[in-house]
């Protein structure tokens, strides 16, 4: 669409149909940064009026796009919009409250600083909503609005206060949200020390709430002695329900508790605990625990107990914990036995996590030729599951197998397996093995194929296999079209990978120019995630984009893009572009970057 004219659009906006309505948002959302000044009043105008719309659908997509359009609305305009928002988070219907709970979040920081303090008040309001949804949309805002509010030690304490909300739910969005909001306290120390102060009330609810919060903050605190006392404590809580909390708490904790000795008898305990939910979670956190243990001989022998169990869950556990702990492990020989004696398991789920394990392991498997033996066992067999796992495998350990033809010709007849996981998981084996396979040509035949398949996660990890593949595929030029054609698709999971794909090639793209092109047109691309990766390929490319005056204001328009993940990117990129400037060009430094970037 021209964005001169905007004629075809305020039709639109005036269309009976409220699909045609809701399209126009869809456009507005965008294209309003890149409207000439003379349509924006109004585009406004078309904006103020689809708010108020009577069709439920188009206010809330009016809500999410004010949210997405903030930013750009003039200053005169800004008080209106404000009270279009406000009204919107009163609104009889729950997607519209929930849309503008959304913008909220997103919008914080362009609304009027007079109002910033009610707009926070709407969202506590709105974590109080009757629809569960519009709750949790609206605690997952608050982290993103609270560096905005002038009066942050009340909005703390609104936080502080929520942590006890019936709604479990908004309590784990709260806590997460309390963890950014910690950043901005004066007294940052303090505010932590609030954050995961344990409350050892009769309702183990709360008491679970506060595992999850030591878990979640331990790296942050400053006091762990005392915090790790109190997790200490809930390890052994009489309820189950706890207990589990408590075991996953001490996985993610580990590295940072200070006595780990006493944290590793913990989870070995608890990995034996009555309960099979505490002892699967603790068998698993024993693998995230291992490569932190200072007395690895010891805590190997207490792991080698585990395995041995009866129960199959908690041997799939082992053996999951197993393959994260492989490279830590100081007598491979044995563990490379007990791995193998798993894969051989008669229970499939065990053999399942046994060759996963496998394939984070083989680097470190001393008998590589019997780990290299058990995989290939497992590629014919009927069972998908199995079959799935054996390729993820199969991907990681093709540069340590000694015999790559019989290697690649498993994973070719993997590519044309009948089961579309299988062929996904063979797609991306297929990038990671690219550089060490003997028959090239047939490999980028199969690639080529796997970018036309009828499945939407084949095509999806073909395409992060042509990113990774694309120096040592002999027809770059056909390889080029493949990503060129897939930039168009409509799953935007495969955009994407295309934008990831031309981040990673774009040295070796013959076409340089189109491939900018095409980098440059997915900056207006209207799902945020896609501008995500499209401002991370843009800082891996900056080196070999001809117009990199262009490249640069594409870098700085993302940095003022509506999503925060966007602009984190923009800037990061925007680091990577000025370092390789930095003694290119004098013009560079001086006429490209804007002043309030230097």
């Amino acid at each position: 669409m021209v964005l001169e004219d905007y004629e075809e659009i305020h039709k639109s906006v005036q269309s009976e149909d409220a699909q045609e309505r809701r399209k126009a948002l869809e456009y507005l959302n965008n294209i309003f940064s890149n409207l000439l000044e003379k349509h924006k009043q109004t585009a406004w105008n078309d904006l103020h009026l689809l708010s108020q719309d009577k069709d439920n659908s188009v206010r809330r997509s009016a809500a999410e796009t004010i949210g997405a359009v903030y930013s750009h609305i003039s200053d005169k305009h800004k008080q209106e919009v404000w009270n279009d928002l406000h009204r919107l988070t009163q609104d009889k219907d729950n997607s519209v409250r929930r849309g503008a709970a959304k913008a909220l979040g997103a919008s914080h920081s362009h609304i009027p600083d007079k109002h910033k303090q009610e707009a926070w008040n709407d969202l506590i309001r709105l974590t109080q909503d009757n629809d569960n949804n519009v709750c949790k949309v609206a605690a997952e805002a608050l982290g993103g609005a609270f560096p905005y509010i002038i009066d942050k030690e009340q909005a703390w304490e609104d936080m502080i206060r929520m942590t006890n909300d019936m709604n479990s739910e908004v309590r784990e969005r709260v806590v997460k949200a309390l963890a950014l909001a910690s950043h901005h306290m004066n007294d940052n120390v303090q505010a932590w020390e609030e954050l995961t102060r344990i409350n050892l009330d009769k309702d183990s609810s709360k008491r679970q709430h506060r595992a999850d919060t030591l878990g979640l903050t331990f790296s942050y605190i400053s006091d762990t002695e005392k915090k790790w006392k109190e997790l200490h404590y809930l390890t052994r809580d009489k309820d189950c329900s706890v207990r589990r909390r408590a075991a996953n708490a001490l996985g993610l904790a580990f590295p940072y508790i200070p006595d780990k000795k006493q944290a590793w008898e913990d989870l070995i305990r608890m990995a034996q605990d009555m309960d099979k939910d505490t002892c699967l979670r603790a068998t698993k956190a024993l693998g995230l625990a291992f490569p932190c243990i200072t007395e690895k001989e010891q805590a190997w022998e207490d792991f080698i107990s585990i395995t041995q169990g009866t129960e199959k869950d908690v041997r799939q556990s082992a053996a999951d914990a197993l393959g994260l702990a492989f490279e830590h492990i100081p007598d491979k020989g044995r563990a490379w036995e007990v791995l193998h004696r798993m894969i051989q398991d008669i229970d499939r789920n065990v053999r399942k996590s046994a060759l996963n394990a496998l394939g984070l392991a083989f680097l470190h498997i001393p008998n590589k030729e019997q780990a290299w033996e058990d995989l290939h066992n497992m590629m014919p067999d009927s069972d998908n599951d199995l079959r799935r796992e054996a390729t993820d495998a199969l991907g990681l350990a093709f540069p340590h197998i000694s015999d790559k033809e019989k290697a690649w010709e498993d994973l070719h007849s993997l590519i044309y397996d009948k089961d579309n996981i299988v062929r996904s998981r063979a797609a991306n084996a297929l990038g990671l093995a690219f550089p060490y396979i003997p028959n090239k040509e047939q490999a980028w035949e199969d690639l080529h194929l796997l970018t036309n398949d009828k499945d939407d996660d084949v095509r999806r990890r073909a395409t992060d296999a042509l990113g990774l593949a694309f120096p040592n595929i002999i027809d770059k030029k056909q390889a080029w079209e493949d990503l060129h054609r897939m930039m168009r698709d409509e799953n935007s999971d495969i955009r994407q990978r295309v934008a990831d794909a031309l981040g990673l090639a774009f040295p070796n793209i013959t076409d340089k120019k189109q491939a900018w092109e095409d980098l440059h047109r997915m900056v207006q691309d209207k799902d945020s995630d896609v501008r995500q990766r499209v401002a991370d390929a843009l800082g891996l490319a900056f080196p070999n984009i001809i117009d990199k005056k262009h490249a640069w204001k594409d870098l700085y328009q993302m940095t003022q893009d509506i999503d925060s993940d966007v602009r984190v990117f923009a800037y990061h990129s925007i680091g990577k572009a000025c370092i390789y400037n930095a003694t290119e060009s004098q013009y560079f430094r001086v006429s490209l970057v804007p002043n309030k970037l230097l």
